[in-house]
């Protein structure tokens, strides 16, 4: 779809936070190398902090209690989730089952990522945070969202599903692709429904992601692109 960056991974691959460490960690390598900063931007916090601060250390799959947890709904497993390892609930796809089944895999082994405050990275970091005001952030939801129906999402989503990538497989890409592949499997009925649903369910994973980003207080909230332009500036001239 245009205006969208090449995936780094097939479709039809599994891809965990894990692995995305090490190609991020990869990359930040390669940058340097190069004599330039690697930037970060972003997205589930979860990841960006595995990537700054580490996982834990590698839990095995618990088969037996996978498939316990796979009779179960999302809204479910989200609910011991949150009674569990309520940090990790604050920035989860509450839909995603994959991830919230490993989520709880992880939990009930003990192996829960700590806060990033509590610590130490092994790279500089300057963290500077984009703030919108709500109103603001539903308008801009709203504006890319109906930019990326023009690009032809629906389109990329049935594309997708006659690629061979399954209905399940394409619930787990996130918000857009599951309520379109609801919407091309006839489970939610017109496409102005399906976009309103959407649309309500991606600010409320906005509104969760504000809740992880904010607990962290190293970040420095601006809404002038002049004034986090000074914020790097001057990090990078005190270095």
């Amino acid at each position: 779809m245009s205006g969208r960056l090449p995936a780094v991974r097939p479709v039809n691959t599994q891809f965990s936070a894990g692995k995305f460490v090490k190609l991020g960690e990869k990359a930040i390598k390669e940058i340097i190398k190069k004599g330039k900063l690697p930037i970060i931007c972003g997205g589930t916090g979860f990841w960006i902090d595995a990537l700054l601060y580490g996982l834990p250390e590698s839990v095995e799959p618990d088969w037996k209690l996978r498939k316990k947890l796979e009779q179960l709904e999302s809204q479910e497993l989200f609910k011991r989730l949150k009674k569990l390892w309520p940090e990790r609930a604050k920035d989860i796809d509450p839909n995603n089952k994959r991830r919230l089944i490993r989520a709880l895999e992880m939990a009930q082994s003990g192996q829960m990522v700590m806060l990033p405050q509590t610590k130490v990275s092994k790279y500089d970091i300057l963290k500077i945070g984009v703030f919108r005001d709500r109103e603001e952030l539903r308008q801009r939801i709203h504006i890319r969202l109906i930019e990326r129906v023009k690009q032809g999402m629906i389109q990329e989503v049935a594309n997708l599903h006659k690629k061979g990538v399954s209905w399940r497989r394409l619930d787990d890409f996130g918000l857009e692709y599951r309520f379109i592949s609801r919407y091309l499997r006839g489970l939610i009925k017109g496409q102005s429904e399906m976009l309103n649903l959407l649309e309500i369910a991606i600010n409320q994973y906005a509104k969760r992601q504000g809740t992880w980003f904010r607990r962290d207080k190293d970040i420095q909230w601006e809404n002038n692109i002049n004034k986090e332009v000074k914020i790097a500036q001057k990090w990078l001239l005190d270095k």
